[in-house]
């Protein structure tokens, strides 16, 4: 601001508001599940609006923090949670002010001994966002896998901010917290192929409203 002043005694006042930043947050939680492994790749995708933000807090089930990295730009400091805080807190500090978009991106792997196991999907939340986010799961090879959830619901491809790395087995999608994705894995060693003629034979397919096409053979 400029003023001209063109006689002595004039005065002038001025008020300061500090304006809060608005976030919104799209998480998408990729999920690979194989023979004793659980693989995690999540996207934490931010819109931050009115002003920049020097840090981000995300939030993580207890135990999870020690097996997950971080990766993103600008990223100065990973500060870790207090020593036995449930869930964990993780505040990513960056190099200077954020605005606009910005992503950030999750790794989490966890082993198992047998090639039949269950586990509990992480759960990863932005406190300081107003938040929606996915869970999408994938196939892998010769593994049965069957899941169970609370709080999602199914949901299109097409809903995805952007296409997945690889054609998913299911699509879950949540708004609000809490949820929970548990997922067991079973490998089956494989079968022969059974070598047979058919002279003749019936295909009937059905396109889900999701895009699958489910197909059987009479």
């Amino acid at each position: 601001f400029a003023w001209r002043f063109e006689q002595p005694g004039y005065a002038a006042a001025f008020s300061l508001e500090r304006h809060e930043p608005q976030i919104t947050a799209t998480v998408v939680t990729n999920v690979l599940p194989s023979e004793r492994l659980l693989a995690v790749g999540a996207s934490v995708l931010l819109d931050i609006q009115r002003t920049g933000v020097r840090e981000i807090r995300v939030t993580l089930p207890k135990g999870t923090g020690p097996l997950v990295d971080f990766e993103g730009p600008m990223i100065k400091e990973k500060r870790a949670p207090e020593k036995d805080a449930d869930p964990e807190t993780w505040t990513i500090v960056f190099q200077k002010r954020i605005r606009g978009t910005y992503r950030l991106d999750l790794t989490f792997d966890r082993k198992f001994d047998s090639d039949q196991w269950s586990a509990t999907v992480p759960e990863i939340s932005v406190p300081d966002a107003q938040e929606r986010g996915f869970v999408v799961i994938h196939s892998s090879g010769m593994t049965e896998i069957s899941v169970k959830r609370e709080g999602l619901r199914e949901a299109d491809v097409g809903e995805l901010p952007a296409p997945p790395p690889r054609p998913p087995l299911d699509v879950l999608a949540y708004a609000q917290h809490p949820y929970k994705v548990e997922i067991s894995s079973r490998r089956h060693d494989p079968e022969p192929v059974v070598q047979a003629v058919a002279l003749s034979a019936t295909i009937y397919g059905v396109v889900s409203p999701d895009g699958r096409v489910r197909c059987r053979a009479e």
